[in-house]
């Protein structure tokens, strides 16, 4: 019987979990340690403002302006500081799964991306492959490779997620960080990689 009750209960608070929207995860105190510019009363206040209609910011703890872009139940966008923006997803798993995508406008564009379970912890197993500079090469000419490796030390890219369709995709911005004419070693690099949330993990679109 009380494997059952138990049985249950787990039951219900997964349901309860799947129930709550991103805005709701995003206002909650236990984020703090996450978006740590922002109390969760100042994200709250976000909220409202967006729901209202009003394009209003909050002052951060840096004296900078924050305010939300975009809602939805399963995503956000907001404007964290003068040069970062943030978006807050919600996957659908078992249990749900918090995706943060911080991106970097200056000095040119990069982002990064890290998951949470659904109390903010840092989640310890990778859902996301490991992004190697092979996987963005179009060609294995050995010259060729030996010439990108030489030009492109790292990479860099812009990361958007589509909630429609699940689709993470990671744009190269690389090219950017090149004064005047572009390296030839630029032109065996993908201009993008994307990879589709299976409800488990991200798997990339080949």
């Amino acid at each position: 019987m009380k494997k059952l009750l138990l049985t249950i209960l787990c039951f219900l608070s997964v349901m309860v979990s799947n129930g709550r929207t991103v805005g709701e995860y995003f206002g909650d105190t236990r984020a703090d340690g996450v978006f740590d510019m922002l109390s969760s009363v100042m994200r709250l206040d976000m909220i409202d403002y967006y729901d209202s209609g009003m394009k209003m910011s909050v002052k951060n703890d840096m004296q900078g302006q924050s305010r939300l872009l975009s809602l939805s139940d399963t995503m956000l966008t907001m404007r964290y500081g003068s040069d970062v923006e943030v978006s807050v997803v919600k996957l659908e798993a078992k249990s749900p799964v918090l995706m943060v995508i911080e991106t970097l406008q200056l000095p040119e564009v990069d982002s990064r991306v890290s998951f949470y379970d659904d109390r903010w912890q840092p989640l310890k197993r990778s859902l996301l492959p490991e992004l190697k500079l092979a996987d963005w090469l179009t060609t294995r000419d050995a010259d060729a490779v030996k010439e990108v490796k030489r030009v492109i030390p790292f990479m860099t890219s812009e990361i958007k997620y589509v909630p429609e369709n699940g689709v993470l995709t990671f744009i190269s911005t690389i090219k950017n960080y090149y004064a005047g004419e572009a390296p030839q070693a630029l032109n065996y690099i993908k201009p993008s990689l994307s990879f589709r949330w299976t409800g488990d993990k991200f798997v990339m679109i080949r």
